[in-house]
């Protein structure tokens, strides 16, 4: 690792990415864990090295960027400014050099033993695990596709498609990349059957404003695409009840008189035990569309490329599921 390269890294707006990919991957893969990590210590444990070579490492880096990258304030360290702009082109290096490094490796899905993540809302969970699942049963795939929260951690921006291999979420909800449409939706209201406000199955226009609403919250999102259309298009509804999660909501109208705003698809799926009626809030409906979402330094990835299109031929079943609804 040679010296600092720029003498004014300011002048060059490209100064980090330039930087980055003159250094070793394990060296990249260093930088990401210190920055992660703000502990000598736990960052050599996360790459499986020494805290006296993560240390020596880190000695490198400050030389090479001319920049202390992590400051030690009392017992804690904490990143520059620099250090905080450097760690996406860091991630972003990473995942390029990894996908550069398998451009000629074969990738056979049928003997692979890789582990795609796949970030998802536990409703995105339940309208694709099983068609996933059947697909890949039947074409006796090896891989393993992982689904993991989509809000841990989950910011807006393309940073976040680095931590996953794709993210699946409704358009306009800030996940930004590349994207392809997996399949469309809409959100229906979802009430008990002995709701005292439904009449024939449905709920009239004058009743509708007097049921409580049940509200759904997931970590580290302040809002939902349900809040955002209640806000822009419907009546001022505040939530009389919160519960974590989409599909929580499903189940917390039993025995009530409340109505929960939810996607048709696993709306009507929960109402086949006949417990529950699917209803037609008194407005227009909020068409969802879902996409699957991803980095684009991960275009050239040929085991990534399998991993989109086996998405999207499970989606094309889904899609089938409620289409005269629709």
């Amino acid at each position: 690792m040679s010296k600092r390269i720029v003498t004014n890294r300011e002048m060059d707006p490209h100064f980090a990415e330039s930087a980055l990919l003159r250094l070793d991957l394990n060296v990249i893969d260093a930088l990401v864990a210190l920055l992660d990590e703000r502990n000598l210590t736990n960052a050599a444990a996360a790459i499986g090295t020494s805290q006296p070579a993560m240390s020596a490492t880190l000695t490198k880096l400050r030389q090479y960027f001319g920049d202390e990258l992590l400051v030690r304030i009392g017992r804690d360290f904490r990143p520059t400014s620099f250090a905080r702009q450097l760690l996406p082109a860091a991630r972003a290096a990473s995942v390029l050099i990894r996908g550069v490094l398998r451009l000629d490796a074969a990738f056979d899905p049928l003997t692979d033993d890789r582990v795609f993540r796949v970030a998802a809302s536990d409703y995105a969970v339940a309208v694709l695990h099983g068609p996933l699942t059947g697909l890949l049963r039947a074409r006796r795939c090896t891989v393993t596709v992982e689904f993991v929260d989509m809000f841990a951690g989950l910011t807006e921006g393309t940073e976040a498609l680095l931590n996953c291999d794709a993210v699946v979420s409704p358009l306009g909800m800030g996940v930004y990349g590349n994207h392809i449409l997996l399949y469309r939706d809409r959100i229906v209201g979802f009430v008990d059957r002995d709701n005292r406000f439904l009449r024939d199955g449905t709920v009239d226009a004058a009743s509708y404003p007097l049921m409580p609403t049940i509200g759904i919250r997931f970590p580290g999102s302040s809002t939902t695409v349900v809040d955002r259309w209640i806000d822009d298009r419907g009546p001022d509804r505040r939530p009389s009840v919160e519960v974590l999660g989409g599909l929580g909501s499903l189940y917390a109208v039993s025995g009530s008189d409340a109505v929960a705003l939810v996607p048709e698809r696993v709306a009507r799926r929960a109402a086949r035990t006949g417990q529950f009626v699917v209803i037609h809030p008194p407005y227009p409906l909020l068409d969802m569309h879902e996409a699957l979402h991803w980095h684009p330094v991960r275009d050239l990835d040929p085991a990534h490329a399998w991993l989109r299109s086996t998405l999207v031929a499970a989606a094309a079943a889904v899609q089938d599921e409620f289409a005269p609804s629709l």
